[in-house]
């Protein structure tokens, strides 16, 4: 696919420099120190991903106390 608007941009994809405005306007409370990437391409068993994968994550999250997830299309 056509990347080149997420070359010039890294915010297309993946909004860090958002959050952190976000943040430092105390409009949400921090961004998470940790990102995970992990859910990208073609999931070739669907089982995985809901049995071990995403409850995996959703523990790290839990443990890193995060409030909010945010799911980027890219």
């Amino acid at each position: 696919y056509n990347h080149s608007d997420a070359d010039r941009d890294i915010n297309c994809i993946f909004p860090i420099e958002r959050l952190r405005e976000l943040a430092a306007e105390h409009a949400i409370g921090a961004v998470a120190q940790h990102h995970y990437s992990g859910f990208m391409g073609r999931i070739y068993t669907r089982s995985t991903v809901v049995n071990e994968t995403a409850p995996a994550l959703a523990k790290k999250l839990r443990d890193e106390r995060v409030d909010v997830f945010l799911l980027v299309p890219a």
